[in-house]
């Protein structure tokens, strides 16, 4: 599984703006266009904005530069931005030493939109941003994000194409990694464990499978592995945040899980396939949005009768 714990602009901050779903640094190329976050069912607010935009200077000539300026009555943890000329993204923003800022391109333009992701309150921002040679007025227009959430995970469907908001992209169907900017899986002992309810199943029965460790967790994405293919099914649940996935050629062979509190435990179900051997349950843990684990597995669990499928293998 994937345990994100990203802010919520992770959609901002995951896949790159006309970069394939492969580019985990980046939003979707559909972003460039609507600039909406992916927040799983949640639909943006029709309260009116707590912050606003300003600007250095309000008259400019080609190659000058805008110094904008991010703020509000409230604290946020991300930024998606753009200059539009009518609906098209213009001009160039500038490279920053501000940690979580990146460049990012929606075509044919390079550079003409800017992300920020940051796990901690940010109170205001500064960019610079360089005209176009355009005789025209254009305006800034972003996307403040506040919320604490596993993006990614809760964002764009297993096996679907970036256009669908809801899951995670194909991508994490194989190497099941979390999209945390330029950070890395840890290294250290992963806190957290997958415990089952039993270790031997036929075709149809059900396993229980918990997720519990030493610290909370905000999000969990988890497959059962025959290897490396994720099998099985795993069954809807009551339980807010939850929601199955597709990784093809089967279907609700995957499972995430989203929430902005801190979560001790978790218990989901999967229903074993029609197939003679053992499998895994798979996860990746993420604690804060640089610290996370992929891989931790659980003990073994025998499908059907393994030795009918060495007999099966033999002959």
């Amino acid at each position: 599984m994937q345990l994100l714990v990203l802010s919520c602009v992770a959609l901002l901050a995951p896949l790159a703006a006309g970069a394939p779903p492969s580019d985990r640094n980046h939003v979707p190329p559909i972003a460039c266009e609507d600039m909406a976050p992916i927040h799983g069912d949640n639909q943006p607010s029709e309260e009116p904005a707590p912050y606003t935009i300003s600007v250095s200077t309000t008259a400019v000539t080609a190659g000058q530069t805008v110094t904008v300026h991010f703020s509000g009555n409230t604290t946020f943890r991300g930024v998606y931005v753009q200059a539009r000329q009518g609906d098209q993204p213009v001009g160039q923003f500038l490279a920053s030493d501000v940690a979580g800022v990146a460049l990012d391109d929606c075509a044919p333009g390079t550079s003409n939109a800017l992300e920020y992701v940051s796990s901690e309150d940010t109170e205001e921002l500064d960019v610079e941003w360089v005209a176009p040679d355009i005789n025209d007025v254009i305006v800034f227009r972003m996307q403040l994000l506040v919320l604490f959430c596993v993006a990614l995970l809760a964002s764009l469907a297993a096996g679907a194409p970036p256009s669908d908001r809801n899951h995670v992209p194909p991508i994490a169907c194989e190497d099941m990694a979390p999209i945390h900017g330029d950070n890395q899986p840890s290294e250290e002992p992963a806190p957290y464990t997958i415990s089952v309810s039993t270790t031997a199943v036929t075709a149809g029965q059900t396993v229980t499978v918990h997720f519990s460790g030493n610290t909370t967790f905000r999000g969990v994405y988890v497959q059962a592995r025959q290897g490396d293919q994720p099998v099985g099914q795993f069954l809807a649940s009551d339980v807010a945040g939850v929601a199955l996935d597709d990784c093809a050629p089967g279907t609700s062979n995957a499972l995430e899980y989203v929430s902005s509190e801190d979560t001790e435990e978790l218990d989901v179900e999967w229903v074993a396939p029609d197939i003679n051997d053992v499998i895994v349950f798979r996860a990746s843990f993420v604690k804060t949005f640089p610290e996370f684990w992929v891989g931790v597995e659980s003990e073994t669990v025998t499908v059907g009768t393994v030795q009918k499928a060495f007999h099966n293998i033999a002959a």
